[in-house]
Parts: C-alpha cells; sequence; structure tokens
C-alpha cells in the first residue's frame, strides 16, 4: 500500500511503525509519533495485511526473507520492491510435473507445446492440457478428494497407472 502523505513524512519501511519493544504502534501513537492524520480502518487494513510470519519474526528481531538476490528483510528494510520479489516467487514456483519432466530429462516445452500440434479440436487440446499438466481429474485424484469411494476405474478396476494403456473403454 501507498499513502503518499506517509511517503512525504518518509514512512516507507515497516519498522516506522513498530514502538522500542518492537510491537506495532497503536494508531493513536503512531498519528502522534509522525503527525499523520489517518482512521482506524486504513490503519488496521494495512497492518492486517502484513504476513503473520513477518510479524512473528519481527517481534523476535530475526531476518523474514532472505532471497537469491541477498535482500534481507528485516523490520528494517522492508521495501514494496522486496515484498513483492518475495511475493512473486512464492506464487510462481515451478509446476510439479514441468519437475518430473526435467528430472526425466524430458524435453518440457515441446510437451507443453504438443497440444496445440497434435490436433485444432479445442476439446482435445483441452483434454491433451489436462493430461500433459496432471490435472485430469482421475477416480484417483476424486477419492483423495473424497469425492469417489475408491481410486480405481469404475469399469475395469484398474488403477490410475493403467488407465490409458489397458482399458478397452478409451
Amino acid at each position: 500500500m501507498f499513502y503518499a502523505s506517509w511517503y512525504k513524512k518518509g514512512i516507507i519501511k515497516i519498522h516506522y511503525l513498530l514502538n522500542e519493544g518492537n510491537n506495532f504502534l497503536l494508531r493513536s501513537e503512531f498519528q502522534q509519533k509522525y503527525d499523520v492524520s489517518v482512521d482506524f480502518l486504513t490503519y488496521n487494513c494495512l497492518l492486517s495485511t502484513i504476513p503473520d510470519a513477518w510479524k512473528r519474526s519481527i517481534r523476535n528481531s530475526e531476518e523474514t526473507f532472505n532471497n537469491s538476490d541477498n535482500h534481507n528483510l528485516t523490520s528494517v528494510n522492508v521495501t514494496a520492491k522486496n515484498a513483492r520479489k518475495m511475493f512473486m516467487s512464492e506464487m510462481f514456483k515451478t509446476p510439479r510435473v514441468e519437475a518430473k519432466l526435467v528430472e526425466q530429462n524430458l524435453p518440457v516445452k515441446a510437451i507443453y507445446e504438443l497440444p496445440f500440434k497434435v490436433t485444432m479440436e479445442n476439446k482435445l487440446r483441452c483434454f491433451q492440457y489436462k493430461v500433459t499438466h496432471d490435472i485430469l481429474p482421475t477416480n484417483n485424484k476424486l477419492y483423495k478428494m473424497r469425492l469417489k469411494a475408491s481410486p480405481s476405474c469404475d469399469r475395469c478396476s484398474h488403477s490410475y497407472e493403467n488407465l490409458y494403456i489397458t482399458t478397452p473403454f478409451i
């Protein structure tokens, strides 16, 4: 969150929201200390957007994040740029299927492009995409979600691994 009036007063890092004991200032304390007018909802929304792990770490005066660029996010140097890097690195993790393909030395890019080269039918492309990304709702997955009573095939009782190879119904 960015507040121009706070920026003009020099309030740009999380440690400006802390008192000497590494506890977050109350709204009234914050207003008095920095001579900034802020309503209850705005201040509490800002505090609630700070991840709990950061809050615990700040209270314990530990580092909250250490990325590959060696930018340590502590209560002193948490900036929006560093926070965004951290959130983006956690949001966009390599898919499990891609990790499995790399592990087996398979050409990941070629496999991802396969649905678009094999057919022009959108339904088949969608099916191929789901198979490639391991998101096809098989009985095994539905069983793990407790939506099915058994992980085996309803028609031929084969396991998921044998589904595409041995079942006569596909």
